[in-house]
């Protein structure tokens, strides 16, 4: 295949795997997208888009509990040198659907430091401390 020659050539490349884990998403062969996601977190751990990539197959796609879920935005968190942004935002909006709103006002905030002139983070997260206040 195409990607066998790019990984012939190439060596383990994160990028390849990270494609083919697309390509095997597009063709609803799950389990194989996830092992390829999971190749190119290993190869390329500092990449914080092949974790939204597994933590998104597996929340729409896979319908995995939650733990595991969550354990692929923790996994990010720890190995990136800098907290994208990107992680905390879905790892919010991953909160806010299972009603854990004040953790979700957590993830907002650390946007909120990591972008300080986002001006939505600011908003989602007066409005989840909100919600928050409410349900107390």
């Amino acid at each position: 295949s195409l990607y066998e020659a790019a990984l012939d050539q190439f060596g383990d490349n994160a990028t390849v795997y990270a494609a083919m884990g697309d390509t095997y998403k597009a063709l609803e062969l799950y389990t194989e997208a996830e092992e390829q996601y999971q190749r190119a977190i290993t190869v390329e751990p500092g990449q914080f888009t092949h974790y939204l990539k597994l933590a998104t197959l597996y929340r729409y796609r896979m319908q995995v509990p939650p733990q595991q879920v969550l354990a692929v935005y923790a996994s990010a968190l720890e190995r990136l040198v800098i907290g994208s942004p990107d992680i905390y935002k879905d790892r919010a909006l991953y909160y806010e659907s299972l009603g854990s709103y004040a953790a979700a006002a957590e993830d907002w905030k650390a946007v909120m430091q990591l972008e300080p002139t986002n001006p939505g983070a600011k908003g989602e997260y007066e409005r989840l401390r909100a919600l928050v206040q409410e349900k107390k």
